[in-house]
């Protein structure tokens, strides 16, 4: 079994990310009281991407570092979509 360590500066880089575009999300929302019950769902699929990304990577093999790229191409695109439907 290969374990694989990601930069520190790397994974930092990917949470920040993340959780700057979900805030800023959120306070749009709540700044403009935009929120319609899809965005809940949207919200709820962000989330649930977010946990089996960071459970996925805690694996540490080279086949769990693989999957999460494809899997954290998910939160862009779903925090996309949340946005598009709050704008």
């Amino acid at each position: 079994m290969t374990y694989v360590t990601p930069p520190g500066y790397f994974v930092m880089i990917i949470f920040t990310t993340i959780y700057v575009l979900t805030g800023t999300i959120l306070f749009y929302a709540a700044i403009r009281n935009t929120w319609q019950p899809k965005s809940y769902y949207l919200l709820n699929v962000a989330n649930f991407i977010n946990a089996l990304w960071i459970s996925i990577w805690s694996i540490g093999t080279t086949s769990a570092i693989t999957a999460c790229l494809f899997i954290s191409l998910g939160m862009p695109i779903s925090l996309g979509w949340l946005w598009y439907t709050l704008y």
